[in-house]
Order: structure tokens, then C-alpha cells, then sequence
């Protein structure tokens, strides 16, 4: 299903299967201030930056159950659905998922992404750039993680 990230920028639009996984990318994306529409104009917007916190995390809570949880049962779902995100309204995203189909190697449908999305761009605010980078952040997660967990940890000062 294509969504729609409604903020004050360009239109963003991206997929996603699961109406949970599209309202936990907009609430990365948007830090709980973009709206999230899907491409039936039905609201799943989930706005906890203008509520206060007690109100946010019950909501989050009734939503996802724990958040973070719900993020790292579904990292591969939202990643897929964060690398998905394009400065396109819901037609045009149509017509772009139309095209990059009928491209075949995956550097050739990259840069056809890319260039899309610096076409279509009109807002200094690269929300797509961002995207892209949370997905790569949330793909490599588990190595980072790994990584941390090897190296030591003193509580010692360093000396300058």
C-alpha cells in the first residue's frame, strides 16, 4: 500500500504492508510531528509531538504495545518501507513505481531513484536523504550493536 508522510515540505509518499510499520516511519521520520495518510485518504496519523507525554505514550503504548520493541520485531518491514520514501504525491508515485519496475540492474535503478528525487525535490529539507539513511542505520543495527558489545567499557577517566 503507498502512504503518504503529510508534513509542511514536499509531498513524500513510500509502501508499506502494514499500517503499524507506516505509522512507526512516520513517527522516525517526522519525530511525531508528520501527519500519515494512505492512498485512500484515510488518516493514520499518530502525532505525539503535540500531545503531552503521558497522553504520547499511552497512545504509543496502545499502538505498538512497547515502541522500541515493535521497531526491532519489524526493523527489516521498516527499513524496506524507509528506503521506499519518495518526494512524490500519490500519482506521481504511481507513475515512478511503474517506471524503476521496468529497470532492470540495481545500480541503473538507484540512480534513477536518486535522480527522481532531485528532480522532484523542491525543499532544502531532504526528508528522502534521511529516510534512506535510517534504513541503512536500521539494516546494520545488529552489527553495530555486535561491534559495541565487543569493546571494552571503562567507568576509568582518560587521561588528556
Amino acid at each position: 500500500m503507498i502512504f503518504e508522510l503529510i508534513n509542511p515540505s514536499d509531498a513524500y509518499t513510500f509502501h508499506a504492508e502494514d499500517v503499524k510499520v507506516a505509522q512507526a516511519v512516520s513517527l522516525l521520520a517526522g519525530g511525531g510531528s508528520f501527519g500519515l495518510t494512505d492512498e485512500n485518504g484515510e488518516s493514520h496519523s499518530l502525532l505525539v509531538a503535540l500531545m503531552g507525554g503521558a497522553e504520547a505514550d499511552a497512545l504509543l503504548k496502545s499502538t505498538f504495545g512497547y515502541y522500541y520493541d515493535f521497531c526491532t520485531a519489524h526493523r527489516e518491514e521498516i527499513a524496506d518501507a524507509l528506503d521506499s520514501v519518495m518526494p512524490l504525491d500519490i500519482p506521481a508515485r504511481r507513475t515512478f513505481d511503474a517506471a524503476i519496475g521496468m529497470i532492470q540492474g540495481p545500480e541503473e535503478r538507484r540512480q534513477f531513484r536518486e535522480d527522481t528525487e532531485d528532480r522532484e525535490r523542491t525543499s532544502l529539507n531532504n526528508i528522502g536523504a534521511y529516510c534512506w539513511a535510517m534504513a541503512k542505520h536500521m539494516r546494520g543495527i545488529c552489527d553495530d550493536c555486535a561491534k559495541s558489545q565487543e569493546q571494552e567499557v571503562s567507568d576509568a577517566p582518560t587521561e588528556s
